[in-house]
């Protein structure tokens, strides 16, 4: 018989439970959690509803199932969470083995598929998806369709991965740093106009976490300078800004699906066109070394001839059987994230409080994916204050790293901006 786990909860501290079975008890298959509470609640059922929790009654007692795309593997209490945690959702190697068995091939079915439904989910706006090996290649594809060589300036966050930066520098370019808004870790935006110059041809941003920079802003000055858009949305799939998903709003936009991300396959990613025929069509040539080799494929043309600088970008067939998996789950996979998202809000909150730390800010008309919950400490010797209720420190029971330094400087903390 299958194990089941009973819990009897007020109904003010459903959310709570659920969220710590999820986390911590452990779930087999078709698990069972038992709620008792009064009467019906509507907040909660939908909670239930977002990961796919059947509800099989709606007064008194209500019994949920959780889906086998959410199972969990147990974990013991006195090990700390991990820095990053996949959810597996079952399906990943039926899809590998279907490739092995198939014959191993490259930009084959899963590539195909994994940029279709990509495409479906970032809608209108969406001319065409490219999937890659990695977010730096995503971001090194969109360095070549903007065209930035020798000389020319991209604007760029100054607190970002290095890849951000690495892109524009293989093409002989100069990353312009500018500073970031502590609340949310985003570029300043009010400070990009004064960082313009006659070099400049991109704007860069950065959201990180998976928070939105204000892209209104943004999108007004690229206009008004003639400046091209790329979004480095690497940490924000599923994110949104005024109910519109990010990596739709820039002229590019680059994603990636490294194991630390929300929907993993390894090491992958992809680049979606936004509005622009042209350069959608130019993405598949710099894909395919920079040749048509994919209307040959297609049998568009008899022979593929070399058209183009490019490389090679066309992603392994296996990783992306493995993302296929993880796609069709992602809503569900996204709505666990943000539930702890929105518990460590809650729960820390005391320790911003008593001033010991700042929690990130989410703007109005963000909706976060919940791929990082950061906190901003005054000092190194805050982190050592940071204890739990019982004086165990955050390390002892949460894995929470200082990660990557600002890129001007590693022991900068404010940048006014900067060019090589």
């Amino acid at each position: 018989m299958k194990s089941k786990i009973y819990c009897i909860i007020e109904e003010s501290l459903h959310s709570r439970a659920v969220m710590y079975g999820f986390e911590h008890l452990g779930w087999e298959k078709d698990s069972t959690i038992r709620v008792s509470s009064e009467g019906v609640n509507v907040d909660i059922k939908r909670m239930y509803e977002n990961v796919e929790c059947a509800t099989r009654t709606q007064v008194e007692i209500r019994h949920c199932w959780l889906p086998e795309c959410l199972a969990l593997e147990s974990c013991v209490d006195d090990k700390p969470i991990p820095f990053c945690r996949q959810h597996m959702t079952g399906m990943e190697l039926d899809y590998v083995k279907e490739v092995i068995d198939g014959g191993l091939d490259s930009a084959s079915k899963f590539t195909i598929q994994c940029s279709s439904y990509i495409k479906d989910i970032l809608g209108k706006d969406c001319e065409q998806v490219v999937m890659v090996p990695s977010g730096t290649a995503a971001l090194e594809i969109a360095a070549l369709l903007c065209n930035i060589g020798l000389g020319d300036e991209v604007i760029m966050p100054s607190y970002t991965f290095s890849s951000t930066a690495n892109a524009v520098v293989l093409r002989g370019a100069v990353p312009v740093f500018v500073d970031c808004v502590e609340d949310t870790a985003c570029i300043d935006v009010s400070r990009i106009e004064s960082a313009i110059t006659k070099k400049t041809k991109v704007i860069c941003v950065v959201h990180y976490a998976g928070i939105a920079c204000d892209m209104d802003v943004v999108m007004d000055i690229a206009s008004r300078h003639h400046l091209y858009v790329v979004e480095d949305n690497a940490q924000g799939f599923l994110s949104k800004y005024k109910g519109r998903y990010l990596g739709t709003f820039g002229d590019i936009g680059c994603f990636s699906f490294h194991y630390t991300k929300n929907i993993v396959c390894g090491e992958g990613g992809c680049v979606s066109i936004n509005r622009h025929t042209e350069l959608a069509r130019r993405s598949v040539l710099l894909w395919e070394k920079g040749t048509n080799r994919y209307d040959f494929v297609n049998g568009k043309v008899d022979k593929y001839e070399w058209m183009d600088v490019g490389s090679s970008y066309v992603p392994n067939e296996v990783s992306c059987a493995i993302l296929f998996a993880q796609l069709l789950r992602c809503h569900q996979i996204t709505a666990l994230r943000v539930a702890r998202f929105q518990f460590y809000m809650k729960e820390l909150k005391l320790l911003e409080d008593r001033k010991l730390v700042r929690l990130p800010k989410v703007p109005e008309g963000c909706d976060v994916n919940g791929h990082i919950f950061f906190m901003l400490l005054n000092s190194i010797e805050s982190k050592k204050n940071c204890g739990t209720r019982d004086e165990r420190t955050w390390n002892s029971c949460i894995l929470a790293l200082f990660t990557i330094a600002f890129l001007p400087s590693g022991n900068s903390l404010r940048s006014s901006g900067f060019r090589k």
